[in-house]
């Protein structure tokens, strides 16, 4: 069961991370996302407030996760925040909404697929965490624990980056490849 519950603070974790980029990517610009949320349907008037809340809700949640604390009611407004998110990539995604996103820690991006697969990922990852810590045994981890726990996480994180980048790249080589071919 420790090693469950490892792999599942180590869920909780790479989600915290995840929360707390994409808040201070959104908080540094703030301008965009206040637009993003105006594109949503919020009136003008009241998107850069309910910017401001979302992007405090958004830290303060990753930022639980990132604690040793071990609050069921936090959890679940974490959950509550990632299902959010998912919600609002599929509504832009089911309705073909052109909608600019700092989501996820990334800026310059659109609602729909990605958003929606990244938030699917979180989602699960929360889940996970949850069923293990209100299903089974709990004991979280503690001391050099933690640390590796953070440490593995962080190496989730890294790989899923590399990953995107990987792809990207295999992507722009492609790319080059056939306008090499084309031009030949």
């Amino acid at each position: 069961m420790f090693v469950t519950a490892a792999v599942a603070l180590a869920l909780r974790v790479a989600v915290g991370l995840c929360l707390v980029a994409a808040s201070i990517t959104k908080g540094l610009e703030l301008p965009g996302f206040v637009r993003t949320v105006a594109a949503l349907g919020i009136p003008d008037r009241h998107a850069s407030l309910l910017g401001g809340v979302f992007i405090a809700c958004e830290a303060s949640a990753g930022l639980y996760l990132l604690s040793p604390i071990q609050w069921l009611a936090a959890d679940m407004a974490a959950m509550s925040l990632l299902l959010l998110l998912w919600a609002v990539s599929l509504f832009a995604l089911a309705t073909k909404r052109d909608i600019p996103c700092t989501c996820f820690g990334f800026s310059g991006r659109r609602l729909g697929k990605d958003t929606l697969l990244i938030a699917s990922t979180l989602v699960s990852a929360e889940a996970a965490y949850l069923a293990v810590r209100m299903l089974g045994d709990w004991t979280a981890p503690h001391g050099s624990t933690f640390i590796a726990v953070v440490a593995l996480a962080l190496s989730l994180i890294l790989l899923y980056r590399w990953l995107g980048v990987a792809s990207t790249a295999m992507l722009i080589v492609g790319q080059r490849r056939r306008l090499r071919g084309a031009g030949q």
